[in-house]
């Protein structure tokens, strides 16, 4: 059994949800998962819930920010908690940390894990122009709990991770890759990692 939620808000300003973590830490307790996890975003503002998985600056100030909520969460439930990428459909200017780095130093920092989306990998990067396997070669596969991957929608040459599509050959290759990095990962035994096929 895995935990996936979409209503943490950990890269928000507004406080955690007290309910939201209690309700989690009972689930935890009754069903025992071998992952617990929830997006690297913001799903709220002000009270605001969005029901959108909103991307985030990539900076330092967020980061640490990021850090200190992570570290939160994971005292409060008494466990180990994976944070995945999103796919990204806006950049930011005061952005300066590329997505895989900045989500690498965070489990560096906190010990959480990494749910990685080959998918939204592929996707954030062709959206901008950028190249799949040197942003996911940013991941640190060593943090890898869980990896997510679907199939996506073109729509005027743009990408939206919708899940009603097949897996595209290059998200298939990306997987090959992160397979073989992980085979070559020496922390620890990489076989226990559950797959996402969505």
């Amino acid at each position: 059994v895995v935990l996936h939620g979409i209503g943490l808000n950990i890269g928000g300003a507004d406080p955690l949800s007290q309910t939201y973590l209690k309700g989690l830490r009972q689930l935890i307790a009754e069903f025992k998962p071998s992952v617990v996890s929830d997006h690297l975003c913001f799903t709220q503002a002000q009270g605001v819930q969005s029901y959108e998985l909103l991307p985030l600056v990539l900076n330092r100030s967020t980061l640490d920010h990021v850090v200190e909520r992570v570290d939160s969460v994971q005292n409060f439930l008494g466990c180990r908690y994976s944070l995945e990428n999103v796919s990204s459909y806006v950049d930011y200017k005061e952005s300066s940390i590329p997505e895989g780095e900045f989500l690498s130093e965070v489990a560096q920092r906190t010990g959480c894990g990494i749910l990685l989306d080959v998918n939204n990998v592929y996707v954030s990067a062709k959206n901008f122009a950028r190249d799949p396997e040197a942003d996911l070669a940013r991941y640190n596969l060593g943090s890898v709990t869980q990896i997510h991957i679907a199939g996506h929608s073109v729509k005027e040459d743009f990408l939206f991770d919708t899940h009603d599509e097949t897996v595209c050959d290059a998200v298939w290759i990306l997987l090959t890759d992160v397979l073989q990095g992980l085979r070559q990962s020496s922390n620890s035994d990489r076989d226990d990692i559950p797959f996402i096929f969505e």
